[in-house]
């Protein structure tokens, strides 16, 4: 059997990357923490080619080191997989101590259609109370792409991340995220997975052109008063409340006329 791929191993906290030769695997690279207490490699997976040289790259949590002084804020690093250099623009960082970024890691696939895999990242300690969130970043800039947050105190979102595909058949893959402590209906620690795409279209911007015209009011009265057109919330709900109101055609109008921001 020559045709293994390449495959990860967790051991203590370093992490080792082997290859197939002659039905041997031989250690490519390993990656060690930088600090005691680090646990460099709790998490590990493929990145996808996140730097465009046609290479995998590979992507490692460290969720208990402490950039900065903040203790168990959580660190993740994507390395080359051509060469296992750090890259560094994929370095991550958790904003606050006990936000455990790199709990969980994941390559997200293309969420954006970008042309280069991205990454999903979980920090189930972070925002109030435990609630969780999860981070997806651009392959092609390092960039934030999307953020997620866990409902309630405790959910613990973004214990686990990973790339759904292409679910909706709109050539973007989606990614899905877990929180196993969540309460559903009242239901105390029956769990909960969220799956998740991108908009077809920016905020507010109905007809899905680009930039905000008085049609996209037209479009938004429709669908607020007549419940016709494509009224996605992902793009028509510009207040935010998960329903569409009267509240979101004033915001849309503003936003059109006036050029105010959308309050979320």
């Amino acid at each position: 059997m020559t045709n293994f791929s390449r495959f990860l191993l967790l051991f203590t906290s370093s992490l080792f990357l082997f290859s197939p030769a002659s039905a041997q695997y031989v250690l490519l690279y390993q990656k060690n923490g930088a600090a005691a207490g680090d646990n460099m490699g709790y998490s590990v997976a493929s990145a996808g080619d996140v730097n465009g040289d046609g290479r995998a790259d590979f992507i490692i949590g460290a969720y208990a080191a402490d950039p900065g002084g903040l203790g168990d804020a959580g660190s993740v690093y994507v390395y080359s997989g051509a060469t296992g250099a750090d890259l560094l623009q994929f370095q991550k960082n958790g904003a606050f101590a006990g936000d455990r970024l790199g709990w969980s890691v994941a390559s997200a696939g293309d969420v954006n259609r970008g042309g280069r895999a991205d990454i999903i990242i979980g920090a189930p300690g972070a925002s109030l109370g435990d609630a969780g969130s999860a981070f997806v970043y651009s392959g092609s800039t390092g960039g934030l792409l999307v953020q997620k947050e866990g409902a309630e105190a405790t959910d613990f979102f973004g214990l686990s991340v990973a790339s759904a595909g292409d679910v909706n058949g709109d050539g973007k893959s989606a990614f899905i995220i877990g929180a196993y402590s969540a309460n559903p209906g009242g239901l105390a620690g029956a769990g909960s997975a969220y799956v998740f795409g991108l908009c077809a279209a920016a905020k507010g911007d109905m007809n899905g052109v680009g930039g905000l015209t008085p049609a996209d009011v037209v479009l938004m009265l429709n669908c607020v008063f007549l419940g016709t057109g494509t009224c996605d919330l992902c793009f028509a709900d510009v207040n935010c409340s998960s329903d569409l109101t009267p509240a979101d055609v004033v915001i849309e109008l503003n936003a059109v006329f006036l050029g105010t921001s959308f309050p979320c």
